[in-house]
């Protein structure tokens, strides 16, 4: 889990929360919060079903090939930098040839380490 590797990191002294935002629905979203054990933590678990979060960020998912897979209004893997309602980065991990952002090299960008490089 992401909070893992932060809790971890040497940049966690900065960090205060964590985000987890998926296109699935809040009850799904709670069980997985559960499984993980992340009550009481920094890491908190959204669903966002109807992609309203996602659209107004602009990341969503437009790609024909994994929208024919996974269905329309799905979110891009990324990961944000915010402070007080600022956004300050923002890591999408996808390319040209890799659209759902799945390849290694390309998935690093919405990983721990790539959002806490930005953080420096």
């Amino acid at each position: 889990m992401v909070c893992a590797v932060c809790t971890s990191c040497a940049s966690a002294k900065y960090l205060y929360h964590l985000l987890t935002i998926a296109f699935t629905l809040i009850t799904v979203m709670m069980n997985w919060a559960k499984s993980q054990k992340t009550a009481c933590t920094m890491l908190t678990f959204l669903g966002d079903p109807n992609s309203k979060l996602t659209r107004a960020l602009d990341l969503e998912l437009t790609h024909p090939g994994p929208v024919e897979v996974l269905g329309p209004g799905r979110c891009k893997r990324f990961a944000m930098h915010v402070v007080n309602g600022e956004i300050k980065a923002v890591n999408v991990s996808e390319a040209e040839d890799d659209p759902p952002g799945e390849k290694e090299e390309n998935l690093a960008a919405s990983l721990a380490e790539g959002i806490m490089a930005t953080m420096k």
